[in-house]
């Protein structure tokens, strides 16, 4: 499916995109996103999310009417814009409203408009870790104790098989042409494995730029670390 979801799947969609599953969750589309998942997990096993969100108005309102054209014609429904479905993020009630939680507390919302651009940035701070990813809220992520000693946090990601064709490749770049997703995680003790990511102390970088590795597009994109308890 190269068209937006519905909003109800967009929701769900977004869950998983704060998990770097937007190539396989079907906004491959959009264009024109940027997103930013900043983790800082405490050795108490809370810590702080920061997302942040660049969506391009004109872009995504262009392909909004070709999408309503197309799905309108095939399925005589009125269909929702991707705008539309984006709107609730930038509306602060709502995403207060989705993102509190019990033991998640939204402390800094800021939204404006630049260069035709709009962008949202949400600042929270969680109690417990484990608990705030059970949420679903920040991705389709768990975080949890293993056998031996270290912590896992792995993103639980679509699958498929890799994109070996020449020409779908192409067609893959020019959807998702100005898209760019970063996973960050700040860790409390020493990283063991954080297999695709940029490492620097204890922090690990993902990301997910196909104007400058189209790798991403060809695999299915992955997040799972392991880290000690202790620095």
């Amino acid at each position: 499916m190269i068209f937006m979801p519905h909003t109800n799947a967009l929701r769900s969609t977004l869950r998983r995109l704060a998990a770097a599953a937007l190539f396989t969750a079907g906004l491959l589309a959009a264009g024109c996103i940027e997103f930013e998942q900043i983790m800082v997990i405490r050795g108490d096993g809370g810590g702080a999310i920061t997302l942040h969100y660049t969506v391009d108005e004109q872009l995504l309102a262009a392909q909004a009417d070709a999408q309503r054209a197309v799905e309108a014609a095939q399925t005589g429904a009125k269909v929702t814009s991707p705008l539309e479905q984006l709107n609730w993020i930038f509306n602060e009630e709502k995403a207060r409203a989705w993102f509190s939680d019990d033991g998640i507390r939204v402390q800094r919302y800021v939204t404006g408009t630049r260069n035709g651009k709009r962008s949202v940035t949400v600042d929270c701070t969680v109690e417990s870790f484990p608990k705030a990813l059970a949420t679903g809220k920040f991705g389709a992520l768990t975080l949890v104790k293993t056998e031996n000693g270290p912590f896992r946090l792995h993103a639980d990601l679509p699958q498929g098989a890799p994109v070996t064709d020449p020409a779908r490749i192409e067609r893959l770049k020019a959807l998702t042409k100005g898209m760019k997703l970063q996973f960050i995680v700040q860790a409390p003790g020493r990283i063991l494995t954080a297999p695709g990511a940029e490492t620097a102390g204890r922090t690990v970088r993902w990301t997910f730029d196909p104007a400058k590795d189209d790798s991403c597009l060809k695999n299915p994109p992955a997040i799972d670390l392991t880290y000690d308890e202790k620095p």
